[in-house]
C-alpha cells in the first residue's frame, strides 16, 4: 500500500492511496483511492447554515405575536427554511473520495463516496472498453482526468471521466495510468 498527500486542482487537500490486491480468483488487482482529507469549503456552508437557522428563528419570534400575518415574517421565515434545505443538501450530498478498482480480467468498478454515507457505483466490464487515457479538459481549471474509452458507446459517451469529482493533479492520474497499463500488459 502507497499512501501520501496532494493538494488537488482546487486547493483541497487529498489522501492519495494505491492498493495492491488478490482478487477472489487469485488475480492481481488494484484499487486506487482519492480520499478528500480536509475540505476547507464546508466551513463557509456551516457559517451560511447557521445563520440561516438564526434567522429562521428571529422571523419565527417576529411572526408568532402577530400569528404569521406579518408578510414581511413570513418571507423571512421562508427564504431560510429555503437556503437551511439547500445548504444541508450541498453539505450532505458533497463527494468525500472515490475509488477506482481495476481487475484486468473482469472489468473497472468505480465508487463515489458521498458525506452522508451514500454510495455510487458504476461498473464497466472489460469487453466493453478499449484502454485507459489521460486527457486533457482545457477550460477554467484546465485539469487531467483519467478516463475509460468506450468500444460500443451507449448514449454516444465515449469516455467515462475517473475521478472528475476529487480533481487529483496529474502525477498521481500518472500513477494510476501506468499501473494499469502494467496489469493489461502482464495478462497478454
Amino acid at each position: 500500500m502507497v499512501s501520501w498527500h496532494q493538494e488537488n486542482i482546487r486547493g483541497q487537500m487529498l489522501e492519495l492511496t494505491i492498493v495492491e490486491k488478490r482478487c477472489e480468483s487469485g488475480e492481481k488487482c488494484e484499487e486506487f483511492i482519492s480520499k478528500i482529507h480536509n475540505d476547507r469549503r464546508q466551513y463557509g456552508f456551516l457559517f451560511g447554515f447557521t445563520s440561516a437557522i438564526i434567522c429562521l428563528m428571529m422571523s419565527l419570534y417576529l411572526a408568532i405575536p402577530t400569528k404569521f400575518t406579518d408578510c414581511f415574517s413570513l418571507l423571512c421565515a421562508f427564504s431560510s427554511l429555503s437556503f437551511i434545505a439547500l445548504t444541508s443538501g450541498k453539505l450532505l450530498f458533497r463527494v468525500s473520495s472515490e475509488t477506482v478498482t481495476f481487475v484486468p480480467s473482469t472489468g473497472i468498478q468505480h465508487t463515489i463516496e458521498y458525506k452522508c454515507g451514500m454510495k455510487t457505483y458504476n461498473f464497466i466490464p472489460a469487453n466493453e472498453y478499449t484502454g485507459v487515457i489521460i486527457n486533457e479538459d482545457i477550460g477554467w481549471d484546465h485539469a487531467f482526468y483519467l478516463a475509460v474509452v468506450l468500444k460500443n458507446p451507449k448514449n454516444k459517451q465515449k469516455l467515462v471521466p475517473l475521478f472528475k469529482n476529487t480533481s487529483p493533479r496529474l502525477a498521481f492520474l500518472q500513477k494510476v495510468h501506468n499501473k494499469i497499463l502494467d496489469l493489461v500488459n502482464k495478462i497478454k
